[in-house]
């Protein structure tokens, strides 16, 4: 069993920052390559004209020609953005899912998420199932602070290591256009499947660290709020107050478990 790490990067046309977009990538395929098991492969989903950071071991580059998501600005309401993104998306998740195997666990990573080095080690040795990522930290780049969070999968796509035959792509029974947008989310799949064991069980640590992003500093933010979808933001001042028992230094262990430094 392997872990297939699926990392999907949007065109790089609906990229409004690439220099910070560029540095968020290094970070996250550091945060893949510095896994304390090597019983993991990972594949990043581009178009050809996207730049790279330098590709670790185990990585490999899968490109595809899909054309920016015009799809975006039309879009009329949420309905409509959510299917934009996700029919992209998941077109770029199943491009990386073109060799699975049927024993592996498929892990999609967004593109500027951190993982906790033991992820892989810990699912490898326990009983194959669906795992979910519930601890994890909220996080703004360059801050030495993180907030602890009991619903990381709430909010992070990055949140879910899922046996293949869970998905519609491959177990079948549902339209194409469902199955793609599946794998571009970590929440339709919970309208198959029960989120119950043994189908499911909970990752028992913090594994995993979702960036939080100013509000409008990309241009899928830009669409989202001209159609009144919610677009995360960062937490109130009364949100704060009360997540002040939460918080957590940035330490050297963290930097070594999450960041890949030591």
């Amino acid at each position: 069993m392997k872990v297939r790490f699926v990392i999907p990067i949007r065109h790089p046309d609906g990229v409004a920052d690439r220099a910070k977009q560029l540095a968020e990538l290094r970070q996250t395929l550091a945060s893949i390559a510095a896994q304390s098991s090597t019983e993991w492969t990972a594949t990043i989903v581009v178009n050809p004209a996207q730049v790279l950071p330098e590709i670790p071991e185990r990585t490999r580059v899968r490109h595809v020609d899909l054309p920016p998501n015009t799809a975006l600005a039309a879009a009329r309401d949420r309905e409509e953005l959510m299917t934009a993104l996700q029919l992209d998306k998941g077109q770029r998740v199943a491009a990386g899912l073109d060799d699975v195997e049927a024993d592996d666990l498929v892990m999609v990573v967004d593109d500027d998420d951190l993982i906790h080095r033991d992820l892989v080690a810990f699912v490898a040795s326990k009983p194959r199932c669906g795992w979910v990522i519930a601890k994890g930290y909220w996080w703004r780049s360059g801050s030495r602070v993180l907030e602890r969070t009991e619903r990381f999968n709430d909010r992070c796509g990055t949140s879910l290591l899922v046996p293949p035959h869970y998905y519609g792509h491959f177990a079948g029974g549902v339209s194409e256009s469902d199955a793609i947008r599946e794998l571009a989310s970590h929440k339709r799949i919970f309208d198959r499947l029960p989120k119950q064991a043994p189908a499911w069980r909970p990752v028992p640590f913090p594994a995993g660290i979702y960036r939080l992003q100013g509000r409008g500093t990309s241009r899928l933010q830009i669409a989202a709020s001209a159609v009144g979808a919610p677009v995360p933001r960062p937490p109130g001042l009364r949100t704060r107050l009360a997540a002040l028992r939460r918080l957590r230094l940035m330490t050297r262990a963290v930097r070594r478990d999450f960041f890949g430094a030591a």
